[in-house]
């Protein structure tokens, strides 16, 4: 049945977690950019800070 080394799942696993991570990251400064763009588009058009 040939069974990965331990060293090469723990290498494989902490990989897909910074790819995870990465992913995550990317996504929420996508989010937060696309966020400030509205609300400074709204406020220019005269809604409030709020």
């Amino acid at each position: 049945m040939g069974l990965l080394p331990l060293a090469k799942v723990v290498f494989d696993d902490v990989r897909v977690t910074h790819r995870i991570s990465a992913l995550i990251s990317v996504f929420g400064v996508i989010a937060s950019v696309t966020l400030f763009v509205v609300a400074v588009g709204e406020y220019r058009s005269g809604a409030s800070v709020l």
